[in-house]
């Protein structure tokens, strides 16, 4: 994406750091390199030749595919043996350090790239560059190769609780173990906190302050000159709210539950009226400015929600700060999803209230999930559907194989029916759109076994195109993809729990448009089982410079998508 608009990456300035040939040729021996210090001998030796000899018949007969095929994906693959091999003692690897100090290497290059992008993207902020002036991005660069892979890596996730049960089961086979070999234990069970660290609520406090400075960025005079709405949907917030300055009860509840978006949001535009009255600013301005505001709320819960699941402090710590640059934040800020985000900030409340139910079994735990997860219909009611079918299918695998005892699973099961009987009721007396009735329609509509016949166009669109391609993160997508399968445990509640959600896209993947998979995906908290995964693959190798290199990476491709919401047509 540059300045909203949404490019190929063959017609982005070229991304050759000297000539296409001599960096065909860099990339050639570093791959080759890699190849020697990444496998066994005389496998690496056997690899590297036919890598060397396919570079140079590519050369001699000016052929670009194979040097493409070779390069692509050729990180993805060492980045999962390098995953691989910090847990398993893979028998084709060579040996572990040797693997560790190429990782190095690498991230150590990528954090300077990215000290590189972040320079570029303040230059914007601040007024030094314009925001027309597109200057050689490498890091980005990088990120877009990757991404390019995000459509197939979606499709494997949504079907990883198959996958997970597959190599859970082929774990135990030995001709499996006589090939890769446990090395360090299920990472699926989580450790509590262990060796010191800064103050936490220190810690947390900059982040907070660091999710309130995000959304300022596509705000700033330097980057929105003429004062533009950021937020797509901004337009029809400030119409909806614009019929609650009638002081008549009757009317402004009917306007609420049934006139506006059709009733299917009230509380949520409840809220956001209340919070443009309240903000300094023009009704236009607060409500676009809403990002502010929401950002640090679900960025705490989701703290308090990662506690919940792994009960480890510098887990939590680390999820708190991807959050402000998750797909969920950017996304919002980009499309003006607000009621969206309220019903994610409640949604996700009410999951912690669930797990921690079905640790203590509390009376008082359990009502505030009921209280939550009720209020959650009238927030937002397709995020409430989105919900409801994640804990349904989390409470019929628990039932099944009998994780927790029955009677708090039929409670969960009961409750959900009854948030099922409030919505049809709602529908049927009020008139306002139910979120059983909107599924339905949505159903009919746009999923259906035609779809399957344009599943990579459809997947394309949801994922590279739509919202800006903020979904296309490669490197998120592939750390979960990898972590749900050889790590999450289904007999572990929050591991369940969070397959669980991968498993909502099973349908929309397979069988709907893409407008139905953007908005499952847009509801799925990809960034805690990432930061997990990223933890305990640095716990492992004692390789920092790779979680600083995520770290780096993240935060210059989230700063430098914000500085690029602003519209210049080409």
């Amino acid at each position: 994406m540059e300045n909203r608009v949404m490019y190929d990456v063959t017609i982005v300035n070229s991304f050759y750091i000297i000539d296409k040939n001599f960096d065909t040729l860099v990339l050639g021996i570093l791959i080759s390199v890699l190849t020697l210090l990444v496998f066994k001998k005389r496998l690496n030796i056997a690899i590297s030749i036919c890598i060397v000899s396919l570079f140079l018949y590519s050369y001699l007969v000016n052929d670009e595919v194979i040097p493409n095929l070779i390069i692509i994906p050729s990180f993805p693959i060492f980045f999962f043996l390098y995953f691989l091999n910090s847990f398993y003692n893979v028998k084709i690897l060579s040996k572990f350090n040797s693997i560790t100090l190429s990782c190095t290497y690498f991230s150590i290059i990528l954090i300077i790239l990215c000290a590189y992008s972040l320079g570029l993207s303040f230059l914007k902020i601040i007024g030094y560059l314009e925001l027309k002036e597109q200057i050689q991005d490498y890091a980005y660069n990088f990120f877009v190769i990757i991404s390019r892979f995000s459509p197939f890596i979606v499709i494997l996730i949504s079907i990883a609780i198959f996958i997970n049960i597959v190599v859970n089961y082929l774990k135990k086979k030995p001709r499996i173990t006589k090939i890769i070999s446990t090395k360090i234990g299920n990472f699926a069970t989580y450790q509590p906190d262990s060796g010191s660290i800064l103050d936490p609520r220190l810690i947390l406090i900059l982040i907070l302050s660091f999710s309130v400075l995000l959304p300022i960025i596509p705000q700033l005079p330097t980057i929105n000159p003429d004062n533009r709405y950021v937020g797509v949907d901004t337009f029809w917030y400030v119409n909806w709210t614009g019929s609650f300055e009638n002081n008549d009860p009757l009317e402004l509840l009917n306007n609420a539950f049934n006139q506006q978006s059709h009733g299917d949001r009230p509380l949520s535009l409840f809220i956001i009226f209340i919070f443009s009255k309240i903000l300094p600013f023009s009704t236009v301005d607060a409500i676009d400015n809403m990002p502010i505001i929401l950002s640090p709320i679900l960025t705490l819960v989701i703290y308090f929600l990662t506690r919940e699941i792994t009960n480890n402090i510098k887990i939590s710590l680390l999820v708190t700060f991807f959050s402000t640059l998750s797909y969920q934040v950017l996304i919002g800020i980009y499309a003006g999803f607000y009621a969206n985000w309220l019903g994610l900030i409640f949604g996700n409340i009410s999951l912690i209230y669930l797990l921690r139910y079905l640790k203590s079994y509390k009376r008082v735990h359990f009502a505030l999930f009921v209280i939550l997860i009720t209020t959650l219909v009238f927030v937002h009611v397709y995020t409430w559907s989105i919900y409801i079918i994640t804990i349904l299918i989390f409470s019929l695998i628990s039932l099944k194989l009998k994780i927790v005892p029955k009677r708090p699973i039929l409670l969960i099961l009961l409750t959900i029916g009854l948030t099922i009987s409030i919505d049809v009721v709602k529908d049927v007396m009020i008139g306002s759109s139910g979120g059983v009735q909107e599924d339905i329609k949505l159903t009919n509509e746009f999923i259906g076994v035609n779809n399957l016949f344009i599943l990579l166009k459809n997947i394309y669109e949801s994922v590279l195109i739509s919202h800006g391609g903020i979904f296309g993160n490669g490197l998120v997508l592939l750390v979960v993809l990898l972590f749900s399968i050889f790590y999450l445990n289904l007999r572990k509640l929050p591991d369940l729990l969070m397959l669980s959600f991968f498993s909502l896209l099973i349908v929309p993947i397979f069988l709907g448009y893409w407008n139905i998979q953007v908005r499952v995906l847009y509801d799925i908290p990809f960034q805690i089982p990432f930061a997990i995964a990223l933890y305990y693959l640095v716990s492992a190798t004692r390789n920092t410079y790779l979680l600083w290199a995520f770290i780096m990476l993240q935060t210059s491709i989230g700063i430098r998508t914000l500085v690029n919401f602003y519209l210049i047509e080409s």
